[in-house]
């Protein structure tokens, strides 16, 4: 390789760099501004309306508020609830541009909830569900159909999706899935 090529390659890699170090700062204007939920919790008939992210960032006291309401309303256990299920969740609510609470059926839960569950449910209820980390979430919606919610939820490729008909939707955190209940 002869220098002005060695040159010229070194420049242009350098320019490559400076284009990617700009692109996340691009990327970050033409992002929304802030993200909300609307949440109801249909075991405590809570709810919250929340912007829970904003200017970059995740706020600490909004997701403190999610992290209750999603609470195991059973033990009354609260963990962290991962923010890819919240992303999750707010990308649903952009594709049905819903102007209702999404209603929390089961967020997280307990170790000894789940086996419980389990026990009464066999298979319907995973022995090492992603619930009991905080990273699955099962909801409905009071207008909407679940079969609807079911192909939103699908439409918006974030994670795991399971489909459990005349009960709700399952959303989680994990590898991008999907499944249905055998009835």
């Amino acid at each position: 390789m002869k220098r002005r090529d060695f040159l010229n390659a070194g420049a242009a890699g350098l320019i490559g760099v400076g284009v990617m170090g700009i692109a996340p700062r691009v990327w970050s204007m033409s992002a929304p501004a802030a993200r909300k939920l609307a949440l109801y919790n249909l075991h405590t008939q809570e709810r919250l309306n929340v912007v829970y992210w904003e200017q970059g960032e995740y706020l600490p006291e909004q997701l403190d508020k999610i992290n209750y309401l999603m609470r195991d309303y059973r033990t009354d256990e609260v963990a962290a609830i991962d923010y890819r299920v919240l992303e999750f969740l707010s990308g649903v609510s952009e594709r049905l541009e819903l102007r209702e609470p999404i209603q929390i059926v089961s967020g997280y839960r307990s170790a000894r909830t789940n086996d419980m569950l389990h026990r009464l449910n066999g298979d319907g209820v995973a022995k090492n569900s992603l619930h009991t980390r905080g990273m699955a979430v099962d909801i409905k919606l009071a207008r909407i159909s679940l079969d609807h919610l079911r192909k939103a939820a699908l439409d918006v490729r974030r994670g795991g999706v399971g489909f459990y008909p005349e009960q709700f939707v399952h959303l989680d955190a994990g590898p991008v899935r999907h499944w249905r209940k055998k009835t």
